[in-house]
């Protein structure tokens, strides 16, 4: 993934987005990784990662956003399923949980 963002920031990107399945050991040396991606490219960067079995794992869901600086704008919890929407004019987020967190009715 290094080359790549490398690669797309060289390119002129100023969005980098990463769609994962990260397990819960995963996603935080995974998090780490795009916010320094975010830092030392000068690019906003989005992680969408599942919620619940994928591929016979726990994923944590913790979908996120960093700024261009490394810093992070927004980041879903890791009950509630979500969607996050980053506005890449204002940089403002706005962030909705669905009905319902895992293993509930909504």
């Amino acid at each position: 993934m290094p080359e790549h963002a490398a690669q797309a920031a060289g390119n002129g990107a100023m969005v980098y987005l990463a769609s994962v399945a990260k397990s819960v050991e995963g996603v935080a040396k995974g998090s780490e990784r795009l916010r320094a991606i975010a830092r030392d490219h000068g690019m906003t960067v989005l992680m969408a990662n599942c919620l619940g079995m994928a591929d016979g794992m726990d994923c944590p869901g913790r979908s996120a956003v960093w700024d261009s600086n490394g810093t992070t704008l927004g980041q879903l919890d890791d009950v509630h399923e979500g969607i996050l929407v980053f506005d890449t004019e204002t940089q403002a987020i706005a962030q909705q949980n669905l009905l319902g967190g895992m293993g509930e009715s909504g």
